[in-house]
Formats: structure tokens, C-alpha cells, sequence
């Protein structure tokens, strides 16, 4: 019984020292478990997704605490911070949100679209020194490689209490006060906010291209969008229909016209394996997640077409996961092709 005493002691004493205080922080901070413990023994697909990373021992990184209140600022953590010998950082983790806005979507999507994205619950569950990116697959124009984000930025820590990132809120040695910290989370929420904004512009419009394999691919590559794999964890968010439309490979005829898609060997069977082999991203070591919000209303209402399980046979084949959930708001749209 003495032993057990002794290691519960021991226990409470590192969990304290690792959930930060309102005191100087000067070690490693970890997240409070409980409320991603709830959230894992629960339903909702989207927050479990989102909850992989909390567990992360993070350091307060005063660089980038100084830059994070500059709108035009991207980076995060770009020098690690050293503790006992060990390295925290550069890089913790990378949200790439890949928004396939080609169909065009009713009011009801886009309040739905924006809720997942910006609702501050969902945010809050993201770690400090995360880095959100934002990309409209907007289809008006053949190619991929030139989409830029519409928002790239780093987490900042907010100077808020009461949440389960103690490292929000920790003090610092340096200069790093509870009004700049606000300052910073003010700036972040503004910027996100434009971006919501700028979907819920788009109306009904329509574009030409859906590139979402085309731009899974340059996210491998292409350096500037800052997806490499020194992010310990990354993870990819598509908010689309799936219905993959472009010069390299469409899905239009194999399953929106047909109303049911044809395997995935089939379709593989169709394309040279040259051209095949060159569509596959290459994300080498430390693969990211992948989670798609399906928006299915017009294309798969019933759930019966197949494009998902089409969708999940990639992802398995280039050593993705893949964990998704749908759009529910069917009742005021209609399915194309389909009678009303």
C-alpha cells in the first residue's frame, strides 16, 4: 500500500508539472486529456479527428509568440525550443483544409461548411503553434499548382483560461504579455474569419474543375505550401461532393452519370500506369490523415453510389487514412440528374 501511495504521488506531481499554471512556464506543457477523452468516447467523428495531436508536449516558443500578432506572418515555430537536451518543435502539427467549392453550394452547405471549420469549438481543440491552411479548389482554371491558400497561420496563444491547453495562457519569462497574446488570437480569428467569409460569397457558382487528386498531389511537393513531413503530425480536411472532375481523371461519367461508380481496380484499369503512378502524392515518412466532410446531397443523397468506398481504396493504396462524415441538410436540395 506505501508503494501505491508513493506512485500515485508521483503521478499527480508530473501530470501538474506538465498541464502548466499561472506561473512562469519553463518546462514542457501537455493538454489536459479529459476533454478529448470525452469527445473519443463519443460520436462525433470530425472532433475525434481533430483531438490526434492534443497529447503533443508542447514549449512556449517566444519567436513565435513576438510574430504571431503580424497578419501577414505564416510560420510556425521556426526554431525548436530546447529543454533537458531535448527538442520541442519546430513543428507540431499542419491543418490543410481543401474546400472543393466547384458544385456550388445552397445556403444551407455553406452554413453547415462554415460551422466545421471556424465554429470555435473545433478550433480550440487545435494545439498552440498548430498551423491552419485554407485552399478554394475553386475549378476556374485547368491547374492545380496554381492555387494558393486564401489563409495559412499559425495557432497563437490566445492569453485564454479555462481551456485544456494550459499553454495558452502560461506566462513567460520574456515580454510576452496577456494583451499581446490577445492581440495575436485577435488578429488569427479575423483573418480565419475573412476567409469563411469569401465562401459565403461564392453563391452558386459553379466551376469547370474538381482537382482534388491533382491538388493532394501538389500538396506533397510543392515546398511553399509548407506540408513537408518535419510537421509531426499533418492532417488534410476536404470539404467536398468527391466527384473528381479534371483533365487527368474524371468521375463524372463512372459514377455521377451512371449513378454508381465503377471499382477502383476499374478505374485504375482505364489509365496508363505511367500516368497513374505520377497522380499519387508523395508524402514519404510520416504520412498525413486524411478526413473528408462528405457533401453528398446532390450526387449520393442515398448513400448508394459507391464514391466513398471509390475514395477510401485510394487513400489505402497510397497509405492514407481516411475517416469521413456527411452532410445531413438534404431536405431543400435537389440531386442532379435525378427527378424531384
Amino acid at each position: 500500500m506505501k508503494y501505491n501511495i508513493i506512485y500515485f504521488t508521483l503521478a499527480v506531481f508530473l501530470l501538474a508539472g506538465c498541464g502548466g499554471s499561472d506561473g512562469n512556464a519553463k518546462g514542457p506543457i501537455t493538454a489536459d486529456p479529459t476533454e478529448c477523452k470525452n469527445i473519443y468516447d463519443g460520436n462525433n467523428r470530425y472532433k475525434q479527428f481533430i483531438c490526434k495531436g492534443s497529447e503533443k508536449p508542447r514549449m512556449i516558443n517566444e519567436q513565435t509568440d513576438k510574430k504571431s500578432a503580424n497578419p501577414e506572418h505564416d510560420k510556425c515555430n521556426e526554431t525548436p525550443v530546447i529543454y533537458n537536451n531535448q527538442k520541442y518543435g519546430p513543428k507540431y502539427g499542419h491543418y490543410f483544409v481543401l474546400v472543393d467549392s466547384t458544385e456550388g453550394y445552397a445556403e444551407e452547405q455553406y452554413k453547415l461548411l462554415l460551422n466545421q471549420l471556424i465554429d470555435k469549438d473545433n478550433i480550440k481543440l487545435m494545439g498552440p503553434y498548430d498551423k491552419i491552411s485554407i485552399i478554394n479548389i475553386a475549378g476556374d482554371g485547368p491547374q492545380a499548382e496554381e492555387l494558393e491558400p486564401i489563409f495559412a497561420k499559425c495557432i497563437p496563444r490566445s492569453g485564454q483560461e479555462g481551456t485544456m491547453y494550459g499553454l495558452l495562457h502560461s506566462k513567460t519569462s520574456g515580454d510576452t504579455t496577456k494583451n499581446k497574446m490577445i492581440a495575436a488570437a485577435n488578429t488569427f480569428n479575423t483573418k480565419l474569419e475573412e476567409a469563411g467569409d469569401s465562401f459565403s460569397q461564392l453563391s452558386n457558382v459553379k466551376g469547370e474543375y474538381s482537382q482534388i487528386i491533382e491538388q493532394i498531389k501538389v500538396l506533397s511537393t510543392k515546398t511553399p505550401l509548407d506540408f513537408a513531413s518535419d510537421y509531426e503530425y499533418r492532417k488534410i480536411i476536404i470539404f467536398s461532393d468527391l466527384m473528381q472532375n479534371s483533365k487527368s481523371m474524371s468521375l463524372i461519367r463512372s459514377c455521377r452519370d451512371q449513378g454508381s461508380c465503377i471499382s477502383y481496380d476499374d478505374l485504375k484499369a482505364k489509365y496508363d500506369s505511367k500516368l497513374w503512378e505520377g497522380l499519387k502524392p508523395e508524402f514519404g515518412i510520416n504520412p498525413p490523415e486524411v478526413f473528408v466532410y462528405y457533401l453528398r446531397c446532390k450526387h449520393d443523397r442515398d448513400m448508394d453510389i459507391g464514391l466513398v468506398e471509390l475514395w477510401q481504396s485510394y487513400f489505402d493504396e497510397i497509405g492514407i487514412k481516411m475517416s469521413y462524415d456527411i452532410e445531413t441538410s438534404c431536405q431543400d436540395i435537389k440531386p442532379s440528374g435525378k427527378k424531384s
